[in-house]
């Protein structure tokens, strides 16, 4: 599988797998798996490969603190596909507004544009933080992660 051009997770085949039962575990249709997978043979999947279980921000992202389910719209596919229901409690404009504390920390956040970095198997958070001009509070905050824990074959966004 190329890692690269995975936009979601990969799942390593388990003896048993079917496509049909990863695209219900994923809560991923079918349709989108298939076509992230073309060179798949589906009716000889072997384990120990690996698939790409794109991700599905058509659909709703279940939480797993509340289990609610929410609509995902978002401009950056990877961040917050597990926001908590408390997070839904305040209005859009309170994230909007300026406050004195944002003007200080604009000089230390990333100021250019953001792109795709695809970690690879034995890639570390300091191999990718090496690469990056801002810095991991900008990253977490960017790609909307609570654990620094990172799979081979997720997409983060990196500042270049």
């Amino acid at each position: 599988m190329n890692y690269e051009f995975c936009d979601g997770v990969t799942h390593t085949i388990k003896k048993g797998d079917t496509l049909y039962e990863i695209s219900r575990k994923y809560k991923v249709p079918l349709a989108l798996l298939l076509r992230a997978n073309p060179y798949v043979d589906v009716f000889n999947l072997q384990v120990g490969d690996t698939i790409c279980v794109p991700a599905n921000l058509g659909q709703a992202a279940q939480s797993p603190q509340d289990m609610t389910m929410r609509p995902v719209e978002m401009e950056n596919p990877s961040a917050d596909l597990w926001r908590r229901e408390d997070d839904y409690d305040h209005d859009y404009e309170d994230d909007h507004e300026e406050h004195d504390d944002d003007k200080e920390d604009d000089k230390d956040e990333c100021t250019k544009s953001w792109e795709k970095y695809v970690v690879q198997p034995g890639d570390t958070l300091a191999d990718v933080m090496a690469d990056m001009k801002g810095d991991i509070e900008d990253f977490i905050d960017k790609n909307g992660i609570a654990n620094v824990y990172m799979l081979p074959g997720v997409a983060y966004y990196i500042c270049k």
